[in-house]
């Protein structure tokens, strides 16, 4: 996979503090709501990369609860006792679902978990529903098994297929690269 962060190689993403002369990051500074904080860019670099490797979609990687989050507050919470619980979680396999109308903040928690499991070192893969079915359709054997491989898979966009004989075999590869 690529982990190059496109645009960033000459200067941190978060501050824009240059690289030393000898290609090392620095330690630079930033605002956030008013309040300037030190950057370890090097950190902020890396995290980025991860968010690539992780295939979180940049729009979310900047967002955050308390500045972005729109949506309804149940989202919130349940993101926040997932993560509490997360250790426990983990270990029996259990999972979390997002459903609703459009509009109240599926997305933006399943990203947020996403980038805080990131955080904590979990091998995450975000991606679309689409993008699953597309793999199993076309036989990407790559993407298949990147999904199967990953710790923390986050499927966005999970709609009900139509009742047919290609909704059937889609359902049924599905279920062979998720459980074995």
């Amino acid at each position: 996979p690529r982990f190059a962060v496109s645009g960033y190689g000459a200067s941190c993403p978060t501050c824009k503090t240059p690289r030393d002369e000898d290609n090392q990051w620095q330690v630079g500074s930033y605002k956030l709501n008013g309040e300037v904080l030190e950057c370890e860019c090097s950190e902020q670099v890396a995290r980025l990369q991860a968010y690539i490797h992780a295939h979180i979609p940049r729009r979310y990687w900047r967002l955050d609860w308390e500045r972005d989050f729109k949506g309804d507050d149940r989202a919130r919470v349940a993101v926040s006792g997932f993560l509490r619980q997360w250790e426990a979680l983990k270990e029996d396999g259990t999972g979390i679902e997002f459903t609703g109308p459009l509009g109240i903040g599926k997305t933006f928690a399943a990203t947020t978990l996403a980038k805080e499991l990131v955080k904590r070192n979990e091998f995450v893969y975000f991606c679309q529903f689409n993008e699953v079915l597309h793999a199993i359709r076309y036989d990407e054997r790559d993407q298949i098994n990147r999904m199967r491989e990953t710790k923390v898979l986050v499927l966005d966009e999970i709609q009900t297929p139509p009742v047919d004989q290609l909704a059937k075999i889609f359902a049924d590869r599905f279920e062979e690269i998720i459980r074995y």
